[in-house]
């Protein structure tokens, strides 16, 4: 179920440090480094967690509102710590580049559990539309008011939920709602993945 009141409530029931303590292990302030060579370096954009003192900051931080900015980028390397037994690797660019762990955002018991929340939005929840056959895909959807027009789409997941190999995260800037809009995008970048076989073990 997509609840803002439950999200809420659970970010202030976290506390600021604790919550602060995430932002920071994932890099949600920083510019990502996703290739780096002898010519210079390609970064995203920042995010932005502001500061935060109060109870009502937090609860609206805690559902992506507020001051808060995160690039498509910031939540695929956060959905792939789930993914990734609650490890946040450094993105890369190129496939030979080394695999290597930026930090670490929660435990691999956590990363499970969350797994398993991720696969049940989408077999029976607000993700229902990204349930490709055979793939036991992952994911969520979000809907973020945005200044200047209508609501942000977007929609995270990664597949197979036993042994990921794919994350895809979707942003549609103005486009209403996750699941109508994001989702659909995702679904298709899915099942073109699989169809060149960078999905399902062969």
């Amino acid at each position: 179920h997509s609840s803002n009141v439950y999200f809420a409530q659970l970010g202030v029931a976290c506390g600021v440090d604790d919550f602060k303590g995430m932002m920071e292990r994932a890099q949600m302030n920083a510019s990502l480094t996703y290739l780096k060579n002898a010519h210079g370096e390609l970064q995203s954009a920042r995010g932005n967690f502001p500061g935060v003192r109060k109870a009502p900051e937090l609860a609206q931080l805690a559902i992506g509102q507020g001051a808060m900015l995160v690039t498509p980028l910031h939540v695929a390397c956060f959905t792939a710590a789930a993914a990734a037994d609650g490890r946040m690797m450094r993105p890369r660019l190129l496939r030979d580049a080394k695999a290597e762990e930026a930090s670490r955002l929660f435990s691999a018991k956590t990363a499970e559990r969350l797994k398993v929340m991720l696969r049940e939005t989408v077999a029976k929840g607000t993700g229902r539309g990204a349930d490709v056959a055979g793939l036991e895909v992952c994911g969520k959807t979000g809907t973020a008011q945005a200044a200047g027009g209508g609501d942000h789409a977007w929609f995270t997941c990664f597949a197979p939920r036993r042994r990921p190999r794919l994350v895809v995260t979707v942003l549609v800037e103005h486009g209403g709602f996750g699941a109508r809009a994001a989702l659909p995008v995702a679904r298709a970048l899915l099942e073109e993945a699989d169809r060149l076989g960078y999905v399902r073990q062969k």
